[in-house]
């Protein structure tokens, strides 16, 4: 989950952006740059919590992330689409902050073309979903 300084910090960064997709691109690229940065620390925490048998109790950590964005994005949804936002957000940002975590050469200039990469594919999905319920209406 963001902490509240982070949801302060990415508020400040997004408060005259209107498209919910842009939002949501910059605080993915703040957030994974902001992990970037603290990787060595984060890999510290993890074999501690490893060590401790105590990881169990972030298996919910990446969706915790996601749904903070949406939120802070301005996401009122309250039906299906409310967890399908929120899940593939969670795919996105729990992929490459593990490329983070485990590529020796994955860099700042990597994470942007990831995130440029995988929002694509989202597009493109729902362009796919939105022609084919077109279809049936």
């Amino acid at each position: 989950m963001l902490s509240d300084s982070e949801k302060k910090k990415f508020s400040k960064k997004i408060s005259r952006i209107k498209s919910t997709t842009e939002k949501i691109k910059i605080l993915l690229e703040e957030k994974l740059s902001s992990d970037f940065k603290n990787k060595k620390s984060i890999k510290e925490e993890i074999r501690q919590k490893v060590k401790n048998k105590k990881i169990h109790k972030d298996i919910f950590y990446g969706y915790q992330v996601a749904s903070d964005m949406w939120d802070l994005a301005g996401d009122k949804s309250t039906d299906l689409n409310y967890y399908s936002k929120r899940l593939i957000l969670t795919s996105i940002y729990s992929n490459i902050l593990f490329k983070i975590l485990s590529c020796k050469s994955y860099d700042q200039l990597d994470i942007n073309k990831d995130i440029e990469k995988s929002l694509k594919g989202v597009k493109k999905f729902n362009d796919v979903k939105s022609s084919i319920l077109k279809q049936f209406s």
